[in-house]
């Protein structure tokens, strides 16, 4: 009788102990991630299966100002057969954003701290929106509106990253990781319009063929400046800071 009660016991205690281990186990975690490839990137993993994560990140960074002073557009001259001369001023705009896809295996468990291993594929998309104006060369007034366009470059990157989470509870970790990211070959993607008869009703068809590829040359300054910059190298140095809290 008492062996039959000490074994009841047992199996109680056995199941308690099973119910709040699965109580008390993580299976989804927001992170905040800051570095490379995933730049500043909100992310959700999900950590339910022991010692793997998987997710998805979307981040961006501020790079106007960078890819202005790296990607410079100057004036294109019209041949316009006019009294005046005329020239197209460009300006342009640029943007970032990215879409990642990662997976971690941690050596010591999701929950605890230890190394862990990082495959991350993402998408990085540089945009620039493009507007030009319509210069009078001798009094320097321009008219606003006479091109409008848009670039985007996708860049995929594949990256391979070791590192270190550090468990502060059972639900905060800090995360560092370095490797190495490769990137792929990128994809274009351009849209340009304007019309001179919009602005100029009196020029001609050959005026119209002119500022065409006036656009067009824009265009190409703004696709060559952001290919210029992309073909330094192939290779980054990846390095990320990331805070994880699961639920």
């Amino acid at each position: 009788m008492r062996s039959k009660i000490a074994l009841s016991i047992c199996f109680l205690i056995t199941i308690a102990t099973s119910l709040s281990s699965a109580a008390d186990k993580k299976v989804v975690a927001f992170e905040f991630s800051a570095g490379s490839p995933q730049t500043l990137s909100l992310q959700i993993a999900y950590v339910g299966i022991e010692s793997f994560a998987v997710g998805l990140g979307f981040g961006t960074l501020p790079v106007n100002e960078f890819l202005q002073s790296q990607v410079p557009t100057d004036p294109v001259a019209l041949n316009l057969g006019l009294p005046v001369p005329y020239s197209l001023v460009p300006t342009s705009q640029f943007a970032f954003s990215n879409i990642s896809l990662f997976a971690r295996y941690h050596f010591s468990g999701n929950a605890a701290s230890g190394f862990l291993l990082e495959f991350n594929f993402s998408r990085w998309v540089f945009g620039a929106d493009l507007n030009g104006a319509l210069r009078n060369d001798n009094t320097g007034q321009e008219t606003s509106g006479a091109m409008t366009g848009r670039l985007d470059m996708g860049q995929p990157v594949l990256t391979g990253l070791a590192g270190y989470r550090a468990a502060v509870s059972s639900s905060l970790g800090l995360m560092l990781t370095a490797g190495v990211s490769y990137l792929l070959e990128p994809t274009y993607s351009t849209s340009v319009s304007g019309s001179l008869t919009s602005i100029l009703p009196l020029a001609g068809p050959a005026a119209q063929a002119d500022f065409e590829q006036a656009k067009q040359d824009i265009d190409a300054q703004v696709r060559n400046g952001v290919e210029a910059v992309r073909n330094v190298t192939t290779l980054l140095p990846a390095i990320a800071l990331t805070v994880q809290y699961a639920f």
